[in-house]
Parts: structure tokens; sequence; C-alpha cells
């Protein structure tokens, strides 16, 4: 169970009327997940989805001995965080004493249609 952070809502309420008969003690908040998620590398995951994906490709179903493959990509406008500005990019000039910002990250995604799984993307 994880709560919000302004201690309101059904939950919230649920834990009060439970704490006379069970011992409650402190429920993580929703954001602990996006918080913690900063600390973690990309390349954990990156490893690990591509450790799995080739572990299943012998398992994967054709259709007439063909791999199916649909394709879509996404651009995004990143918001400025410390991470980026230190990255260098600090936008581009618009006039004479004011640049803009607007960074972009371009996703692609190539998802197997017959077996309903997402075989790579890149960022």
């Amino acid at each position: 169970m994880v709560t919000g952070t302004n201690h309101n809502g059904y939950l919230t309420a649920i834990l009060q009327a439970l704490s006379p008969v069970m011992k409650v003690f402190d429920l993580p908040v929703k954001s602990a997940l996006s918080q913690i998620r900063k600390r973690i590398s990309f390349l954990f995951f990156k490893d690990l989805f591509t450790e799995q994906n080739e572990k299943c490709d012998h398992y994967r179903r054709t259709w007439n001995g063909l791999y199916v493959y649909g394709t879509d990509g996404l651009q995004l406008t990143l918001p400025r965080s410390e991470d980026i500005v230190k990255a260098g990019y600090s936008g581009r000039k618009v006039s004479k004493y004011r640049e803009s910002y607007m960074p972009k990250m371009f996703t692609c995604a190539v998802f197997d249609v017959v077996n309903g799984i997402v075989k790579d993307l890149t960022v």
C-alpha cells in the first residue's frame, strides 16, 4: 500500500479506521518510485531488456515464417533540469538578450506485432 503526501483521501481514511485494530507503520508515498528512479542507471534496464529479449527469441511465433514489426516514434520537449544544464544545453539564441529553451528528445520503438513485445527502443 502507498499513500499520498498530504494525508488526505480514501487510503488515509481506511488506515485511520484500521489503526486502533492494526499496527500501522510508515507507508511509502506514491512518489517514492519517481524519486528513487533517478538513482538507477538506464544501463541496468538496458542490459536486462536485452538479456530477456535474447532468452525469448526461440519462443517467438511468426506469420508465414516472417517476423512482423511495427515501428513508431515520439518527440518530447524536455523540462529544464540540472542534468540537462550540466550537459551543456542552454537553448538557442532568439534575440540579443534572450535564449529559448526547447530541448527535444526523440524515441523510436520497434514492436513485434505477432508476439506483442517491444523488440527494440532507441532514444
